[in-house]
């Protein structure tokens, strides 16, 4: 099943990751499962960036931090 099929079904989290400069268009789409990181692309399957990536771990280590 697809990540979307997951989501629904609560076995992972899908997150829209944004620049804030342009809130409103899409940017990367993170999956998250059990605390990690499974998916960060972009558009048409693309990779994310160093700069992207460093920014996604940022956020999972304060995400981590809240839950403890």
């Amino acid at each position: 099943s697809s990540y979307i099929d997951k989501h629904k079904q609560g076995k992972t989290t899908i997150v829209f990751i944004r620049q804030k400069e342009a809130i409103a268009k899409p940017f990367y789409t993170l999956e998250l499962k059990n605390e990690t990181i499974i998916q960060l692309r972009g558009k048409h399957n693309q990779v994310a960036p160093p700069e992207v990536k460093e920014a996604a771990d940022s956020w999972l280590g304060w995400l981590k931090k809240q839950k403890s």
